[in-house]
């Protein structure tokens, strides 16, 4: 399919590819010339002229990557489905010199890797984007600022971005001749990538004594003072995670392998031992069990200590707080839904009370980033970095399907969520006022669609990640 503009019987004609050509259907003595800029420009047009009268069916195909996109005659906007991933169909009785115009609009996304959500390509509909780097050779992957791709002209597909904190070229990998280059970005910020471990007992956090880097560094708790080695990462590694400090790199594990009770947890090179994985168990209650999978141990404070500076170690699963935690993302973050790929967004950017909340493409508006505010009873707020205002749900309402909003911070149990572990590094945000959790109308997979709250039923569309 990938090498055929067109396809034809005796009534269907599909066009394929957008590409310029001309197309002779000597059966029905039909030519169709077909016009276009693509990829640089969105638009295609096809003329069909010669014997062209009766009614048959044009069917154009409309790729995954576009949304939005729109088909005309003769200037005259149509009225057919154009969703992604088919092929729109536009039966009429043509006549010689009619125009076929279709747009499909290109959007700039991160295609994050498989194996590492902080590690993305960017693409501009269906063009994989390479840095320019000139004779210029680097050992690590750029750090790209995601808002600061920009196209620079509309007769080129020419870009510029920051990565590294210079400006960088980029333009179509098809094109990364004479020159080193690179498609893959790390997307990621050291200082929000991660999450604060609170202790239920305590309120405090999970961090590293003195705020070591080296191997063997003590994990404790400490008051929530914003300092890095209280930032953990969740690596998914099957159906365990390691939990990977953002000051040190190093991992999550317990003193020479111990299997014992009140074995101290430090941090270690990440080399790969049975006892730097972790499954993180939900309670249902927003707090969370954190096992080794070593000792088959608990993650807690030795004694139940309410201390600063008490020591974390192993413990038994015994039912005490201290072997309860509850995870809160740090910083400014992207949350991203796991069925979708999309990110949790305003619609049309509103700054309004009651701006309905969607679902979008990674395109690096602000209305895409989200700051937690916690409060006392390990509720935390999600404020709008656009607007200033929180998510909430439209008239408090508790039902399934009510629609999710964004509206002034007034201290209601609507705007108050919480984080409930599911799988892959992934999480159900369930609200305060009735527990539901967030999800997405229909479970839809489209640019746009309308966050809402359900039942926790287990569909996939209420997991999310922040990234």
């Amino acid at each position: 399919l990938a090498d055929s503009i067109y396809f034809h019987n005796g009534t269907t004609l599909t066009v394929n590819l957008y590409t310029p050509s001309v197309l002779t259907w000597s059966e029905r003595n039909i030519t169709v010339t077909q016009t276009t800029g693509f990829p640089v420009s969105d638009t295609s047009t096809l003329t069909v002229t010669g014997s062209a009268g009766g009614s048959w069916t044009m069917r154009l195909r409309i790729p995954s990557w576009t949304s939005g996109a729109t088909v005309s005659v003769n200037g005259t906007a149509q009225n057919i489905a154009t969703s992604p991933g088919t092929y729109a169909s536009l039966t009429r009785t043509w006549a010689s010199g009619d125009t076929v115009t279709v747009r499909l609009p290109m959007r700039l996304v991160l295609q994050a890797a498989n194996d590492n959500p902080n590690v993305a390509a960017v693409t501009y509909g269906p063009v994989v984007l390479s840095g320019n780097y000139g004779d210029t050779a680097f050992s690590t992957l750029p750090a790209l600022e995601p808002a600061s791709v920009a196209r620079t002209t509309t007769s080129a597909l020419a870009f510029t971005a920051t990565a590294d904190g210079a400006t960088v070229n980029l333009g179509p990998f098809y094109n990364a001749h004479g020159h080193n280059y690179t498609v893959y970005w790390n997307t990621s910020s050291s200082s929000n990538a991660g999450y604060r471990l609170f202790n239920a007992a305590s309120g405090m956090v999970l961090g590293i004594q003195n705020m070591s880097t080296a191997d063997g560094g003590l994990a404790l708790q400490w008051g929530d003072t914003g300092t890095a080695d209280h930032n953990w990462q969740l690596v998914p590694d099957g159906t365990s995670v390691r939990l990977r400090n953002l000051n040190s790199n190093k991992v999550l594990g317990v003193d020479k392998m111990s299997t014992a009770d009140n074995a101290r947890v430090l941090q270690w090179a990440d080399n790969g031992t049975a006892d730097h994985r972790w499954t993180i168990l939900d309670n249902g209650d927003g707090t969370h069990k954190i096992r080794n999978d070593n000792s088959s141990k608990m993650l807690g404070i030795l004694n139940g200590s309410t201390a600063q500076g008490a020591q974390a170690v192993q413990d038994p699963d015994n039912g005490s707080a201290d072997n309860n935690w509850r995870f809160v993302p740090t910083g400014t973050r992207r949350i991203q839904n796991l069925r979708s790929g999309l990110l949790l967004g305003v619609q049309n950017m509103s700054t309004a009370d009651g701006g309905l909340v969607i679902q979008w493409d990674d395109n690096g508006t602000a209305d895409h980033l989200w700051t937690a505010l916690l409060d006392p009873d390990g509720y935390f707020r999600l404020r709008n970095s656009n607007s200033g205002k929180v998510l909430g749900v439209e008239g408090g309402a508790t039902g399934n399907g009510a629609r999710v909003v964004q509206w002034a911070d007034d201290g209601t149990a609507d705007h108050k969520w919480r984080l409930r572990y599911g799988s892959s590094g992934y999480f159900r945000i369930q609200c305060a006022n009735g527990g539901r959790v967030l999800g997405v109308n229909g479970a839809s997979t489209a640019r746009g669609a309308q966050v809402v709250i359900w039942d926790d039923n287990g569909t996939n569309d209420h997991l999310w990640r922040f990234i």
